[in-house]
């Protein structure tokens, strides 16, 4: 089918079983029917640099029974609308005028008329209202082509703030929006924001030859070169295969160009509109990718939006592909999440390699517009940090239970506000034994509601099992709280284990799911007892060490350890005080560092800032 079409419910399934039947393969020798061809490969897809050239080779096979000429080209949607409309109407439930749906329930509406002029090629339409203070609120979008029929329905998933519709080939002429809303518990009344955009397909790249003549079974090969935008992020085109019929298919094409990075880093930017209300991870997300040189001392990455009140998500995969951090633009003061205009990621010691960042935008939206502008820049400048009193040499004897106090002082270089903490870890790596932040012994089979296993993976972790025993056989799964990282365990006998390794695996929270093996005898499953360890290897927490931030990965494997971290608004200084209370035989060398991180406790995961060394021989 169409790209431009896929997921409407448009399939010619005649078209579709005429190809299938006539396909000449080992199994047979069919007779061509239809009008059908064969592409392969079925997508196209790239990610490569700004401004590059993309070149693809494309295969199309006739299966039809008549000689047909090819003529394939690339296109997109142009970016600027041949026309367009926008605007706020209000739609006040107590007097706007009301209809009875199909499913017998009361609507208030209002109306809005536009034109389409002709030529278009595909029609969109937006509309945004306040889902922030009225939380359960729908705000629903019909559309009506100038003939009088039904052209496309928003079915929002959920209460969020925004909805969307496109039509493709919409009929030129005046159409009507109806925005609307039910008379029941998702009932909205207020101000909605619209804008309707017409816009025609436009090359996207180039195609050679222009055309082939194919005889029934014959097969012609294509050179497709598609060059990507200057700008960082997707674009969205499409290979049509132009034969000359009317229900003409097309494969899709997405490119995606890199940021481009210099010396000092490099910029992007996008654009947020706001999904649908499906109550998920991201009613709207985005990926920019980038790459980093070997031997960068820190990551910088800021995000920043016009506008304040957008619940926005972002995670940050390092090359191995694992998420190493998650920032929001919430900060939380006195219990109270105010959502502001900045985001900001910190990295030390970056892998080199492809980095990506994921943006998620959620629900729910203030409605104040329509689309929301952002931009990012991403730098290599180490954030301002240094250190006074720290022992630095094995030639330094500090004596056995003598507190020493240094101090780290720190720059919140970023674009929010940031809590900072030192996390003083020895140079050795050992097992470390989490603790649950849920009962990590369950009764199985686990309720609608009930807590599953969960722990808490402290950063600088390079491998993490997690095992389910019990007295009958279980199986297990395991995936971190973004869904990126999932393990299935091994069973063996009534044990589950599950294992997972990477340079640094994902920090945060991990979630243990087991469930009993069946069959139960044609009844339900019988309660089963199940209890779940987990083991980090990582660098060993200093007991020998304490900050007066305190630190929130040591609660890994400690839930009583302090935590009162160093609050900064962006551009503010502040000091940590580390106290080292040296332990063990005269002699002994200690060697670690005081990892200054940060933790947002929107997301549970935070950034890896600077890392500080220190060495000292007990006295």
């Amino acid at each position: 089918m169409p790209a431009d079409q896929q997921g409407a419910g448009l399939v010619n399934a005649l078209k579709a079983v005429q190809t299938a039947m006539s396909v000449q393969d080992a199994n047979g020798a069919p007779a061509p029917r239809g009008d059908g061809v064969l592409v392969s490969p079925t997508r196209l897809t790239a990610t490569a640099r700004p401004g590059s050239t993309q070149v693809f080779h494309v295969t199309v096979t006739n299966t039809g029974a008549d000689a047909r000429t090819v003529r394939p080209s690339a296109q997109t949607l142009e970016t600027a609308p041949l026309a367009g409309d926008s605007g706020a109407l209000d739609l006040p439930l107590a007097t706007a005028p009301t209809f009875v749906d199909g499913g017998g329930t009361t609507g208030a509406y209002e109306l809005h008329q536009f034109t389409v002029p002709a030529g278009t090629d595909r029609l969109d339409g937006d509309i945004a209202w306040d889902g922030k203070d009225q939380r359960n609120s729908r705000v629903r979008e019909t559309l009506f082509d100038p003939f009088g029929r039904l052209a496309a329905y928003s079915l929002p998933q959920g209460p969020g703030g925004a909805g969307h519709v496109d039509v493709h080939d919409p009929a030129p002429g005046t159409w009507t929006a109806v925005l609307w809303t039910q008379k029941n518990g998702t009932a909205y009344t207020g101000t909605v924001q619209f804008s309707f955009a017409s816009r025609r397909f436009v090359p996207a790249g180039a195609v050679a030859p222009a055309s082939r003549l194919l005889a029934p079974g014959a097969s012609g090969s294509f050179t497709v070169r598609v060059p990507l935008p200057a700008d960082a992020g997707d674009v969205s085109a499409r290979l049509a295969i132009g034969t000359g019929g009317d229900a003409d298919g097309s494969i899709p094409i997405t490119v995606r160009s890199l940021v481009a990075l210099g010396a000092a880093g490099g910029a992007f930017q996008g654009t947020l509109t706001g999904g649908n209300g499906r109550p998920v991870f991201g009613a709207q997300t985005l990926d920019f990718q980038f790459d980093v040189p070997r031997g960068r001392p820190s990551l910088g990455l800021a995000l920043q939006l016009r506008d304040p009140d957008y619940n926005l998500t972002g995670v940050l995969i390092d090359p191995a592909g694992e998420p190493v951090d998650e920032q929001s633009t919430g900060v939380v003061t006195g219990g109270t999440t105010a959502f502001g205009t900045g985001m900001q990621f910190f990295a030390r010691t970056p892998s080199a390699g492809r980095w990506t960042l994921v943006l998620a935008l959620n629900a729910p939206l203030s409605g104040a517009q329509v689309r929301e502008p952002f931009t990012g820049r991403i730098d290599f400048g180490s954030v301002p940090v240094s250190a006074s009193g720290l022992p630095d040499s094995a030639g330094v004897t500090l004596a056995a239970g003598q507190p020493v106090t240094a101090t780290i002082q720190v720059q919140n270089t970023g674009v929010r506000q940031k809590d900072f903490f030192v996390d003083a870890r020895l140079a050795n790596r050992s097992p470390q034994a989490l603790v649950g932040t849920t009962p990590l012994t369950v009764q199985l089979p686990l309720l609608a509601g009930q807590a599953a296993p969960t722990v808490v993976v402290p950063t600088d972790t390079d491998q993490l099992t997690i095992v389910a025993s019990a007295t009958a056989p279980v199986l297990m799964h395991v995936a971190h709280v973004l869904n990126g990282p999932q393990v299935e365990g091994l069973t063996i006998g009534d044990v589950s284990i599950a294992t997972h390794g990477a340079p640094e695996v994902a920090s945060g929270p991990w979630t243990a799911f087991p469930t009993e093996v069946g069959p139960f005898g044609g009844g339900p499953a019988p309660a089963l007892p199940v209890s779940v360890a987990a083991v980090a290897d990582t660098a060993a927490f200093d007991p020998a060490a304490s900050a007066s931030s305190g630190d929130v990965w040591r609660r890994a494997v400690d839930a009583s350890a302090a935590y009162t971290p160093l609050t900064l608004a962006p551009g503010a200084s502040g000091a940590i005080t580390v106290t080292f209370t040296p332990a063990g035989p005269a002699g002994t060398v200690v060697r670690g560092t005081l990892e200054l991180d940060t933790f947002d406790p929107l997301t549970s995961m935070g950034d890896e800032v600077v890392s500080i060394p220190y060495v000292y021989t007990v006295g």
